[in-house]
C-alpha cells in the first residue's frame, strides 16, 4: 500500500496538492479510507470504461434510454462537432446547448440570441475550448469526443422552480439524497436527506451557509422509494455513482450519472456524513479490484483486496 501511495504522490503531485488545498488535509491514496480519498483513488487507478459513457452526455443519454426506457429524459435534438453545423431551426428559445463532455459548459438559448448567428457560434465555440477534467485528473473526460449537443430545456409550465435531486448510490443502496432548488443561482437552497426522505439535521455542504438551506419543512417532491428504485437500476453493481435527476412538470426526469462528484472535494458541515459515505463505499466492488490488472497494478490490486477482506475500511 505504501509503495502504491508513494507512486501516486510522485506521479500526480498536482492532484495531491489540489486535494490538500480543497479538503484542507493530505490524502490517503494507497489504502483510501475517506470518501474524498476514494474519489481521488478512482481518478488515479479505477479506469472503468463505463465511466467514459457516463462522462459523455450523448452516450449517457443513449445508455439511460436503453436501460430505463420509461424514465423521461430531456429530448436530444442534435449532436455534432461544430456550432456552425447546428440547424437554424433548432437554435431557438427553450433549448440548451451543452459541451458533450464536461460540467457547467452550457448555454441557454434566449430570445434574440439567434439574430446574429456568427456571434452565437463564437460563443458556443468557447464551450469546446475547455479540456474538462484534465486539471483535476478526471480520466474519463479525456476519452469523450469533442462536440456539442442541443436538447430541450426542462421547465415547469406552472412556474414552479426546478428541483435537482442527486442520489449517492452504492451498489444499489442509496445513502444520501441532495435536493437543490435554484441551483447555481443567488436563490440556491440545498437540503440533505436520507434514503427514507428524512431531513438530515444540521448537515449541509460547506458552501451552503444556514441562509442557503432549504426550509426545515421542505418535503421531497418525489417518493424517495421511487428515487431509490431508479437509482438502483441505474447504478447496478457499481461500487459507487451519483445518479442525477430533475423534478419538472410534476414528474421525475433522468439527467446524468456522475463518477467524480465534486471532483472529490466535497465537504459537509457534519463530519459523520462523510464517514457514512465512505463506509458505504466498498472498493472491492470497483472495476480495478474486480478486473485483472497488468503488471505491478495487479500486484497492488490483489494486495489491497486482501487487506480489505481482512477488515473494515473497504
Amino acid at each position: 500500500m505504501t509503495l502504491a501511495g508513494a507512486w501516486a504522490w510522485v506521479r500526480h503531485p498536482r492532484l495531491v496538492w489540489l486535494f490538500r488545498q480543497r479538503v484542507e488535509r493530505f490524502p490517503g491514496i494507497g489504502r483510501p479510507l475517506g470518501f474524498n480519498d476514494k474519489i481521488l483513488w478512482r481518478k488515479i487507478f479505477d479506469h472503468n470504461p463505463l465511466f467514459v459513457t457516463f462522462s459523455d452526455k450523448v452516450a449517457c443519454k443513449a445508455w439511460l434510454g436503453a436501460l430505463c426506457p420509461e424514465l423521461p429524459v430531456a429530448t436530444l435534438l442534435w449532436s455534432g462537432e461544430r456550432p456552425e453545423a447546428i440547424p437554424d431551426g433548432i437554435l431557438r428559445p427553450g433549448v440548451v446547448v451543452k459541451a458533450r463532455g464536461g460540467c457547467n459548459l452550457l448555454r441557454f438559448i434566449e430570445a434574440g440570441d439567434t439574430q446574429d448567428r456568427e456571434v452565437l457560434n463564437a460563443g458556443l465555440q468557447k464551450l469546446l475550448h475547455w479540456e474538462f477534467g484534465a486539471r483535476h485528473g478526471e480520466w474519463a473526460y479525456s476519452r469523450v469526443p469533442t462536440g456539442l449537443l442541443v436538447e430541450e430545456r426542462l421547465g415547469d409550465a406552472s412556474g414552479s422552480p426546478l428541483i435537482d435531486l442527486i442520489v449517492f448510490t452504492f451498489g444499489k443502496r442509496v445513502e444520501l439524497i441532495v435536493a437543490t432548488v435554484g441551483e447555481k443561482t443567488p436563490a440556491e437552497r440545498v437540503g440533505l436527506f436520507d434514503r427514507e426522505g428524512r431531513r438530515i439535521a444540521n448537515a449541509s455542504l460547506k458552501r451552503a451557509l444556514p441562509g442557503q438551506r432549504l426550509p426545515e419543512d421542505f418535503v421531497l417532491p418525489c417518493d424517495p422509494a421511487v428515487l431509490g428504485r431508479w437509482s438502483a437500476e441505474i447504478a447496478g453493481d457499481l461500487d459507487f455513482v451519483r445518479v442525477d435527476f430533475m423534478w419538472a412538470d410534476g414528474q421525475l426526469h433522468g439527467c446524468e450519472v456522475t463518477a467524480y462528484p465534486g471532483s472529490g472535494y466535497k465537504r459537509y458541515q457534519e463530519p459523520s456524513l462523510s464517514d457514512a459515505l465512505s463506509a458505504a463505499w466498498d472498493l472491492r466492488r470497483s472495476w480495478f479490484l474486480s478486473t485483472p490488472q497488468p503488471g505491478w497494478r495487479g500486484i497492488y490490486a490483489r494486495a489491497l483486496g486482501r487487506l480489505l477482506d481482512a477488515g473494515p475500511g473497504g
